[in-house]
C-alpha cells in the first residue's frame, strides 16, 4: 500500500515531519541562532569504518584473485543490503542506517517518538517474537514495495507449520486481514540475518539477487559508493516530485519533467544535513527547475519572517540550492536542521503520542465500563 510505504519512509527520515511543521500555523519553538549544520557530500570517517566492519564479517574471498579483463562488468556489491536491491525501481530505493540512528545524538528522542503511541505496541510484540529492534536491527532497506532489515534475528520465534524454503531463506505468508484485497504478502528470513516483507515475486527476487542468481553484468541500484550518510538512496522523480505537490504544485510539475533522478543523502549523528543531488537530462530544464527550487525557498523564508517565524527563517537559511555541475544536467539541494530544533521536534512527538496513547485507554476503560 503506497501510503503505508512512503509513511515508513517519511518517519525513519524525520525531514518532512519537521519540514510540514515549518508551512504550518503551529506555534514555533523560541527563535534560537543556529550555527552551521554539516552535508553529507561524500563518505567520511563513520562511513569508511561501518563499510571496513562489514566487509570484515562477509565470508572471506580466495586469497587469489585474478584481474578482470578490460571491458569486464564491475563486481556485485558483497554488501547484503546493496546486493539485495533491484537494477532500477520504479518510484524509491532508500537505505536507513537504524542502528547508527539509534546511536547518535538524537537517538534517545528519536526513539522516544517512535514508541510513544501505536509504535510501542509493535516493539513489545517484536520482542516478544525474540526479536528487540533496539539492539538487534541493523539497517532498514526500502525499494518500492519492499522492505528489508538487516540484524541478528537468530532468536526470532515464529510458526514454521506452514513454512517453505526458498534457498537459503525461510518463507511465511503473512495473514490476512478481513477485507484486505492486497496482494498475499510473505515474511522471509535469511540465514539468520535478513528478513524481507513483500510479495512472493518480489521477495524471492531479492533472494535470488542476495544469492547471486542474477544476469550477467547486472549491477544493483545503489552501488558501494553511494552508500554514506546515516540514510542514503534514490528516488524517481514522480516520488519526488509528490514532496512539493502541496507546498508548490507547479514546482512539483515541473520536477517530473525535467528530472531524471534524484540521489539523497542525509547526516543524522547530530544536526540532520541532507544533500539531494538531482539529474536531468536538458540542462536549460534542469537550470530552470534549480532556479525555481530556489526561489521557493526563498519565498517560504519571506514567508516565515513576514509570520514572525525567526527560527523557520534561520533554518531556511541553511538550506540553498546550488550551482549546476556535471555540464549543467545536475545540481544539489542542501537542507539543514539543527539538533535543538529537531530534538524539540522529537519530544514534542513523544509527547503527543503519550496523549494519543493515554485518550485510547480512556476510551477503552470507558467502554468496558
Amino acid at each position: 500500500m503506497r501510503s503505508r510505504r512512503w509513511l515508513y519512509l517519511l518517519a525513519a527520515a524525520v525531514l518532512l515531519a519537521v519540514g510540514a511543521w515549518l508551512t504550518s500555523g503551529g506555534d514555533p519553538p523560541a527563535p534560537v541562532s543556529f550555527p552551521k549544520v554539516h552535508m553529507p557530500r561524500g563518505p567520511e570517517k563513520e562511513d569508511r569504518e561501518r563499510a571496513r566492519a562489514r566487509a570484515q564479517s562477509q565470508p572471506q574471498q580466495p586469497k587469489v584473485v585474478l584481474e578482470a579483463p578490460p571491458g569486464a562488468p564491475a563486481p556485485r556489491p558483497t554488501d547484503p543490503v546493496l546486493a539485495a536491491l533491484p537494477p532500477q525501481v520504479k518510484e524509491v530505493a532508500m537505505v536507513v542506517e537504524a542502528n547508527a540512528l539509534r546511536n547518535s545524538d538524537l537517538g534517545e528522542p528519536l526513539i522516544a517518538c517512535l514508541t510513544s503511541g501505536g509504535g510501542g505496541d509493535a516493539l513489545a510484540l517484536a520482542r516478544d517474537a525474540g526479536f528487540d529492534p533496539l539492539t538487534q536491527l541493523d539497517r532498514v532497506s526500502m525499494f518500492d514495495d519492499t522492505v528489508m532489515l538487516t540484524g541478528d534475528f537468530k532468536g526470532l520465534r515464529l510458526d514454521d507449520a506452514a513454512a517453505e524454503h526458498y534457498g537459503d531463506a525461510t518463507l511465511r505468508e503473512r495473514p490476512r486481514r478481513e477485507g484486505d484485497d492486497r496482494e498475499p504478502q510473505l515474511f522471509a528470513t535469511w540465514r539468520d540475518q535478513v528478513a524481507l516483507v513483500g510479495t512472493r515475486e518480489d521477495v524471492k527476487h531479492a533472494i535470488d539477487r542476495l544469492e547471486g542468481r542474477v544476469a550477467a553484468g547486472e549491477q544493483p541500484v545503489l552501488r558501494d559508493s553511494n552508500a554514506y550518510g546515516e540514510m542514503y538512496g534514490v528516488l524517481q522523480p514522480s516520488a519526488f516530485a509528490s514532496m512539493f505537490d502541496e507546498l508548490d504544485p507547479k514546482l512539483s510539475q515541473f520536477i517530473r519533467g525535467a528530472a531524471q533522478s534524484v540521489e539523497l543523502h542525509v547526516d543524522a549523528m547530530h544536526d540532520v544535513g541532507m544533500v539531494a543531488d538531482v539529474k536531468g537530462g536538458d540542462a536549460a530544464q534542469v537550470d530552470e527547475l534549480r532556479r525555481m527550487m530556489g526561489g521557493a525557498i526563498a519565498a517560504m523564508r519571506a514567508k516565515a519572517v513576514a509570520e514572525g517565524k525567526n527560527d523557520a527563517a534561520d533554518v531556511l537559511d541553511l538550506s540553498r540550492v546550488l550551482a549546476p555541475k556535471g555540464g549543467g544536467t545536475s545540481f544539489s539541494m542542501e537542507l539543514g536542521l539543527p539538533y535543538e530544533l529537531m530534538k524539540k521536534q522529537l519530544e514534542r512527538c513523544a509527547e503527543a503520542g503519550k496523549r494519543r496513547r493515554a485518550g485510547r485507554a480512556a476510551a477503552r476503560d470507558g467502554g468496558a465500563g
